[in-house]
């Protein structure tokens, strides 16, 4: 008996055999796609992804290691990332204001300019000239927060070296995309554009940071007014030696919480922190700090932790393959996912029981038919007394529900109903 396959099989040999008037003007690829790659008005927006880099004097050993490594990631990333660069403050001339953390470069485009620029920034930073006096880990996060939320700068203004409009003082001054309009500038420009993007920051980190009780009371402050003028709780460490820094509740803030209100849903910021010298590693630092590391990234920013050995004659290659994890991490998260097709019912093999499987696919960019994806699993189950889709912490799969609604919208249909939309 011929099979079905077998007769696929023959005949596409027969097409490949007989010439076709119409052979060049054939296309193997289901036209589906061109909702995904032809379409002007569905835009897949490009993930964002700040580096806070530890630059006091805790980065005179790694330092060479560290900007080798940086200069080889971002040599090597596509134009599919955004990515900029924050440093703790320095003191000396044309530096006034707070002390915290400045955008050395915005968040920009990884284009062939762009990742150029911020790789002559990174390459040209020198171990003295650029040192901070005391770095402030806690102030670092909520100036990265203003960033994103496009607030007012704590610290990031009034210094030489922040990427503003027109700087001479900085490479990225020429560029378009700069945080700041001025130097002296009250209000940064969100990077975050889109509701549907996702956002992170890449905490490096050289050892214990230094904030002071008049910083942490800074932090504590800012974190009251956004959490309806109550202190927020406590994350407890152990052990404890660095759990009065609030550098973990900024990062559990930004993860579970809005990060720019101007723009419609939720846009949560994660946190991934690379450990350069831990506790339990060569040339280690305090074991309270790296608990710190721990609970700002894997435990409450919903990224990942990577300790890397100092002194150790692999700790650029640990450093540069940390970096390559995680962006290769971003990219399989970031918002160009898309779900092309939907159970709808039982006859269809995308459910079992109350579990319901979801493909996610990354269209191609060169529309070939092959596309990255991942299976994700929800389940169907009581919420508020309706049924509904829910994540494995039995919270609504809302990010599901706004990513269809926004595919919907882009392509027209516009179509709310209640299965999609609770």
């Amino acid at each position: 008996m011929i099979t079905s396959r077998l007769l696929r099989a023959c005949a596409a040999a027969a097409l490949l055999a007989a010439p076709h008037a119409g052979w060049a003007v054939f296309d193997p690829v289901n036209d589906d796609t061109d909702i995904f790659l032809a379409n002007p008005s569905f835009n897949s927006e490009r993930p964002n992804i700040l580096i806070i880099l530890d630059n006091t004097a805790n980065w005179n050993t790694p330092f060479t290691a560290e900007k080798t490594a940086l200069v080889n990631v971002v040599n090597s990333l596509s134009s599919n990332f955004n990515v900029g660069l924050m440093m703790f403050t320095e003191t000396g001339s044309g530096n006034t204001g707070n002390d915290g953390g400045y955008i050395r470069f915005g968040i920009r485009q990884m284009d062939s300019t762009n990742k150029g620029r911020l790789a002559s920034v990174v390459g040209g930073l020198d171990k003295l000239a650029d040192k901070s006096n005391g770095g402030k880990g806690a102030l670092a996060m909520y100036e990265a927060f203003q960033y994103f939320s496009g607030r007012t700068p704590w610290a990031g203004n009034n210094k030489v070296k922040t990427d503003y409009a027109g700087s001479p003082d900085n490479p990225a001054g020429a560029l378009p995309g700069n945080p700041l309009s001025s130097i002296g500038a009250t209000t940064y420009t969100s990077p975050i554009v889109d509701a549907c993007q996702k956002n992170f920051i890449i905490y490096i980190s050289n050892g214990p940071a230094q904030d002071n009780s008049s910083d942490l009371t800074v932090s504590e402050n800012a974190l009251k007014a956004l959490n309806n003028n109550v202190v927020p709780a406590t994350i407890p460490l152990t052990p404890n030696g660095s759990q009065g820094n609030w550098a973990d509740e900024w990062a559990r803030y930004m993860a579970n919480s809005d990060c720019n209100f101007t723009l419609s849903g939720v846009q949560n910021v994660y946190t991934y922190a690379i450990d350069v010298g831990p506790a339990d590693t060569l040339g280690g630092q305090g074991p309270g700090w790296t608990a710190l590391m721990k609970s700002m990234s894997v435990g409450f920013g919903k990224g990942k932790y990577f300790p890397v050995a100092n002194n150790a004659p692999d700790t650029g290659s640990q450093i540069e393959a940390a970096l390559a994890a995680i962006f290769q991490e971003v990219q399989a998260v970031n918002s160009v996912f898309a779900s092309t097709t939907l159970p709808v019912s039982v006859n269809v093999r995308g459910t079992n029981l109350n579990q319901v499987y979801i493909g996610m696919f990354r269209p191609d960019a060169d529309a070939k038919p092959l596309w990255y994806g991942n299976l994700k699993r929800y389940k169907i189950g009581n919420f508020s007394g309706s049924f509904s889709l829910l994540t494995k912490d039995r919270d609504p799969a809302s990010e599901l529900h706004e990513t269809i609604r926004m595919i919907r919208n882009r392509l027209g249909e516009g179509r709310s109903d209640g299965f999609w939309e609770r």
